[in-house]
């Protein structure tokens, strides 16, 4: 595969995903979930922490929209 750098000078890049009952995983779908069998398809969120050298810490969070009806949170 053909690689190409998208932004230089990353020293960590890290994703969370929120459950419905307001837990943070680092992997999604989750190993297990508190006090459910099911996993959800979609987390309620999703955070990306971006660290980059002299600049230091990005961070967004974002909201997963469900659609009606759909399994999940």
């Amino acid at each position: 595969p053909r690689e190409q750098v998208l932004l230089e000078n990353v020293e960590s890049l890290s994703l969370r995903f929120l459950t419905g009952q307001d837990s943070w995983h680092n992997q999604w779908p989750p190993q297990s979930l508190p006090g459910s069998e099911d996993t959800p398809s979609l987390p309620a969120a999703v955070e990306v922490t971006l660290e980059l050298e002299g600049f230091g810490e990005l961070r967004w969070l974002f909201a997963v929209p469900h659609p009606e009806g759909a399994p999940g949170v």
